[in-house]
């Protein structure tokens, strides 16, 4: 038992019962026979269940103590993440914010710049405009003075 041979307390039983058979029925034929072969088992299985009892005690510490170091570990572990994942969302959102900011950022430029280009559009169509008109009138100057060379070329001839 001691030596590990029996891996539980029913196959040590087993073998015990056994083992008394083979006693009633190999051993010496004494009168008392049976009351001393029980007398024995009766001795070894209190010793065989404490050794037993012992054994199982010392496992089940065993499990306990693996039981702690995993919850302590899976503890830390659990912290850990946490306050990674505590810096992570912490980065993201300041990332988020910056984000945003260069975002209205943009959005300021690109309305300022559309009404800069607006403003130069009407200033552009103004300046084509009043170009058109100056033009126009030099066209008309340059057609009466071609229209008056000519009467004057008509009246000489």
């Amino acid at each position: 038992m001691k030596t590990g041979e029996y891996k539980t307390f029913t196959e040590f039983m087993n073998e015990l019962k056994l083992f008394y058979q083979h006693c009633l029925d190999n051993g010496p034929k004494t009168p008392n026979r049976k009351i001393i072969y029980l007398d024995f088992m009766y001795k070894v299985i209190p010793q065989a269940a404490a050794y037993y009892l012992n054994s199982l005690d010392q496992e089940l510490e065993l499990v306990r103590t693996a039981r702690l170091d995993l919850s302590g570990k899976l503890d830390r572990a659990k912290k850990e993440f946490k306050e990674n994942m505590d810096k992570e969302t912490g980065a993201l959102n300041a990332r988020l914010t910056q984000a945003e900011r260069g975002r209205v950022d943009l959005q300021y430029n690109l309305e300022k710049v559309e009404s800069e280009l607006a403003t130069l559009k009407a200033s552009h169509q103004k300046s084509n405009e009043q170009l058109q008109r100056s033009l126009e009138a030099r066209e008309a100057e340059l057609a009466k003075l071609k229209l008056e060379k000519q009467e004057r070329v008509t009246e000489l001839e």
